[in-house]
C-alpha cells in the first residue's frame, strides 16, 4: 500500500526524464498522448509541492531521486514507465488500497472504479458481449482484463489516463494519502496482516528478479529475509536468490526493450523447485543465498538473440563472492 501508492503518483512524472527515454513502451496510448501525460502529471506535482524543479526535466528528476529515496533501485529505473504505462502500478495501487481500507465495491474508494470502456475515447462503454466468462476464466481480479478498465469517475467515467490531462492526479494522491494520513484505518489493516519471518525451521528459497519494479526488492524479499534473520537467527533454512536483470513480468519479455535487457525469472524458480525436491527427498544441500549475475541479451530491441546458456549461468553451490 505504501510503495505501490507512491508509485502510483510519481511514476508517470519520473518517466518524462530523458534519462528513461529508452525505456521499453509499454501502452496502447499514442506516443504523444503518454508524453503529454508525463509532462502534465509533472506539471500537477510540482504545483501541489510535490515536486521541485521549473521545468519537466528537474521535476522528473526529482520525481525519480524520490522513488530512489523510497528504496527503489536504479536497477529498476527503466520499468517505471511501462509499470505504469501498462497500468499494473495503478490498478495495483487501486485494489490494494480497497483491500487494506476494507472499502466495498460500491464506495468508489478515491472515486475510482472499473468499467467497460470505449477503445476511441476511454468514456465509459457498454461492451458488445459481457466480459465476466473471460474475467472468470482467465483474469486475475486486476484490471485492465477482458476490456473491463480501471475508471475514474468524471462525469460518467472515463478511463483513469484520459480523464483528466494529469491522469486523474487527484485520485492518485487520494490513495496516497490514505496511507501517509493513515485514513480509513489502512496502516493498521496492513499492520493487522504484517508477518514476522518466522519459519519455523522449515527449509524455503525465495527467488527474485533485481529489477522489478512492481514488487521491489527492498520491501519483498531482502525486508523478509532480514527479518527472517533477526525472528531465527542461525536456525533458518531460508535461502534466497537475487536474478540480476530479472524483474517481474516474464511475460513481458517478447516486447522491445524487454528482450535485450531482462532474463527469465522462472528459469531460476525451476531450478529452485527441483533443489528444494533434491533437499527433500534426499537431502541435498540447498545453495546458499547468492546474487545470480547474469547477462542480457543485447541486440536489437525486438529482435534479441536467443537466450543461451551464457545468459543464464546455474544457481551455485559454492556462490564465491556472489554469495549474501
Amino acid at each position: 500500500a505504501d510503495y505501490a501508492t507512491l508509485a502510483n503518483l510519481l511514476e508517470p512524472c519520473a518517466a518524462a526524464s530523458a534519462s528513461l527515454a529508452d525505456a521499453p513502451y509499454l501502452s496502447t496510448l499514442p506516443a504523444a498522448t503518454t508524453q503529454s501525460i508525463r509532462t502534465q502529471r509533472c506539471a500537477t506535482l510540482a504545483a501541489a509541492g510535490l515536486v521541485s524543479g521549473a521545468d519537466t526535466q528537474s521535476q522528473a528528476a526529482d520525481a525519480l531521486a524520490q522513488l530512489h529515496a523510497a528504496g527503489y533501485l536504479a536497477d529498476s529505473d527503466l520499468l517505471h514507465a511501462p509499470m505504469w504505462d501498462s497500468q499494473a502500478i495503478p490498478a495495483i495501487a487501486v485494489t490494494y488500497a480497497n483491500a487494506y481500507t476494507r472499502s466495498r465495491v460500491t464506495d468508489n474508494l478515491c472515486n475510482f472504479s472499473f468499467a467497460t470502456t470505449s477503445a476511441a475515447t476511454g468514456a465509459v462503454a457498454p461492451p458488445a458481449a459481457s466480459p465476466m466468462p473471460a474475467v472468470f476464466g482467465l483474469g486475475n481480479g486486476v484490471p485492465p482484463t477482458a476490456g473491463v478498465n480501471l475508471v475514474f469517475n468524471t462525469g460518467a467515467g472515463v478511463d483513469h489516463r484520459l480523464a483528466t490531462p494529469d491522469a486523474s492526479f487527484a485520485g492518485a494522491l487520494c490513495l496516497r494519502q490514505l496511507w501517509t494520513n493513515g485514513m480509513l484505518d489502512m496502516p493498521a489493516n496492513v499492520d493487522a496482516v504484517r508477518v514476522n519471518a518466522n519459519l519455523q525451521g522449515k527449509p524455503a528459497i525465495i527467488v527474485q528478479g533485481r529489477s522489478d519494479a512492481l514488487v521491489p526488492v527492498n520491501h519483498a524479499s531482502r525486508a523478509y529475509v532480514a527479518q527472517n534473520g533477526i525472528s531465527e537467527g542461525g536456525r533458518s533454512q531460508l535461502v534466497f536468490y537475487e536474478v540480476t536483470n530479472g524483474q517481474h513480468f516474464d511475460a513481458f519479455l517478447p516486447v522491445a526493450g524487454f528482450d535485450t535487457r531482462f532474463v527469465p525469472v522462472h528459469y531460476y524458480n525451476l531450478q529452485a523447485l527441483n533443489l528444494m525436491w533434491r533437499h527433500l527427498k534426499s537431502g541435498a544441500a540447498l545453495p546458499p543465498s547468492q546474487v545470480i549475475r547474469t547477462v542480457p541479451r543485447g541486440g536489437t530491441p525486438g529482435a534479441a538473440p536467443a537466450l543461451t546458456s551464457a545468459n543464464l549461468p546455474p544457481i551455485s553451490a559454492s556462490p564465491g563472492a556472489n554469495a549474501i
